[in-house]
């Protein structure tokens, strides 16, 4: 007779597999079976159907539209929904039999997802949206909702509309980066299910709840619950991602919904629209104090680094054939005092190498590129040795014909 390990593997890598298919959908959600899976899901959590479930195409559009319910909806009883009860239920039924590779099941499935990138990039919507070409669609589309909610549940769902009020004001959806958890978790329901006895399972309810959340993960794209309320968002129309799986796009959005809202991404990590729909408004105080590095790799690309290198009075300091090594010197202190002192900036100068590419453009012309390479070189042809991975002795390149 087979061991519960050998179950384990045996199932472990389909979950995984169909899990990841699932966190990277793109097609638009049924909204009936949406609202149906998310009804049964409430049911499972509080025993009662919510007061109303409203739709939107994407995060960025709940977020706005959660400015205009009344917040009695989203934060009566325990703030930031129900989402926490089901991972809580759902974690105490791995027992510590299942418990190691159900952990992985989590951890994989929910790497795959992108609701941190998402997350950062619906952010500024919380706060106020100055452009009403975005907020009064939201307002409009959750009127009409409201409308088709049963009277007996429609008061108080929508808050009062002040006379010239244009934008909604500040109110915290608490956006799921938890979803990557949710799909995850819903995975790891589906492995506990699949060993049935041999894992000893919880109880029939939790066995319920499980197979609640994964029709929601399943039908939905993102979704917040609360007990009088619930908000379903629409999946995206493309995502892209590099060859380790992680959110990328050198041009374009990395993920894009129907509605217009995109999210910039860099290998994972979340890029900020003006980098890169105005590229042109980046200045370098702007890259100086950007603390992420990878946020600001593509900013000096997007600006270009042979502007960044004019702007901060870079010097050449070395030239050879086989490139022009640049230095930018230390940054000085610009601006304010307290922008400065929370601010990265480079504290030590940075180096660039100019080189020319071999191969020719179709015109005939040959593109240059701006390499960074660390501060300690003194030569082009050690700084372009040292992006090879060699020493300025071990780096012969081939003659260009």
């Amino acid at each position: 007779m087979r061991s519960l390990i050998d179950v384990m593997r045996e199932f472990q890598p389909a979950i995984v597999g169909a899990w990841r298919g699932i966190a990277r959908a793109t097609g638009p959600i049924d909204e009936t079976k949406a609202r149906d899976a998310i009804s049964r899901l409430a049911v499972a959590v509080t025993g009662r159907e919510p007061r109303a479930i409203l739709v939107f195409a994407s995060p960025l559009e709940a977020r706005i539209a959660a400015g205009y319910i009344r917040p009695e909806m989203l934060f009566r009883g325990r703030a930031g929904g129900l989402l926490t009860d089901v991972q809580r239920r759902l974690m105490q039924r791995l027992t510590p039999g299942v418990q190691e590779q159900a952990d992985e099941i989590v951890r994989t499935v929910s790497s795959s997802a992108f609701g941190a990138p998402v997350a950062a990039a619906v952010e500024p919507a919380g706060w106020i949206v100055l452009d009403t070409s975005k907020s009064h669609p939201v307002w409009c589309s959750l009127m009409r909702q409201a409308m088709r909610v049963r009277p007996s549940n429609r008061f108080g769902i929508v808050r009062e509309r002040r006379k010239r009020e244009q934008v909604p004001r500040h109110i915290d959806l608490g956006l799921p980066g938890a979803m990557n958890t949710l799909l995850g978790l819903a995975a790891a329901s589906q492995f506990v299910d699949l060993l049935g006895d041999r894992a000893r399972l919880a109880s029939a309810g939790d066995a319920r709840l499980g197979r609640a959340l994964r029709d929601a993960c399943r039908e939905t794209g993102s979704f917040w619950l609360y007990p009088d309320l619930a908000v379903i968002a629409d999946r995206p129309k493309s995502i892209r991602r590099d060859g380790q799986g992680r959110l990328h796009a050198s041009l374009g959005p990395a993920v894009e919904y129907r509605d217009g809202f995109a999210v910039y991404a860099s290998h994972g990590v979340h890029i900020p629209a003006g980098v890169m729909e105005h590229p042109g408004r980046i200045g370098v105080q702007d890259i100086d104090t950007e603390r992420n590095a990878e946020v600001r790799r593509v900013m000096l690309e997007r600006m270009g680094v042979g502007r960044y290198l004019e702007l901060t009075g870079a010097q050449r300091v070395a030239q050879d054939q086989t490139g022009v090594l640049w230095r930018r010197p230390a940054a000085t202190a610009r601006g304010r005092v307290r922008a400065m002192r929370a601010a990265p900036g480079p504290r030590q100068s940075m180096c660039f190498v100019e080189v020319i590419n071999g191969t020719r453009e179709p015109d005939g012309t040959r593109k240059r590129y701006f390499l960074r390479v660390p501060p300690d070189m003194q030569t082009a042809r050690e700084a372009v040795a040292w992006t090879y991975g060699l020493t300025a002795e071990q780096y012969r390149p081939q003659v260009r014909t």
